[in-house]
């Protein structure tokens, strides 16, 4: 229940700040964290918030920045096409890994960063 509830907050949240931005794409998600893994109680939920919001830089240049409630270094996605067949997408991002499991409680995830570089060949006939 609580999902469907937080879907609908961001969706509204979505709707209504694109609209008064310039920016092309805003979403406001909960950010995909491994099943079991806790940052406490309602701090799960604010933590685990991530906000994504994109713009055209020109006809084929789209950034995306990803932003966190947490002190995790911000995400970027920059990606690139050149003529018709090929697209450069690079990105940044940081993924929460759960530590060994455990009896105790409180264990924080372990935070790393990922750096990914695409080259996207297509080819139609």
């Amino acid at each position: 229940m609580a999902s469907v509830a937080l879907g609908a907050l961001f969706a509204g949240l979505e709707s209504d700040r694109s609209e008064r931005t310039a920016v092309d794409v805003l979403r406001i998600r909960p950010a995909e964290l491994p099943t079991g893994l806790s940052l406490g109680d309602f701090s799960t939920v604010a933590r685990g918030t991530q906000i994504e919001v994109g713009k055209y830089l020109d006809r084929n240049t789209f950034f995306v920045g990803q932003f966190r409630a947490t002190l995790a270094v911000p995400g970027a996605t920059l990606e690139r096409r050149f003529g018709t067949q090929f697209r450069v997408r690079t990105s940044l991002e940081t993924r929460y890994h759960p530590l060994s499991p455990s009896l105790t409680t409180g264990l924080q995830p372990k935070a790393y960063q990922v750096l990914a570089a695409v080259l996207r060949w297509t080819r139609t006939w």
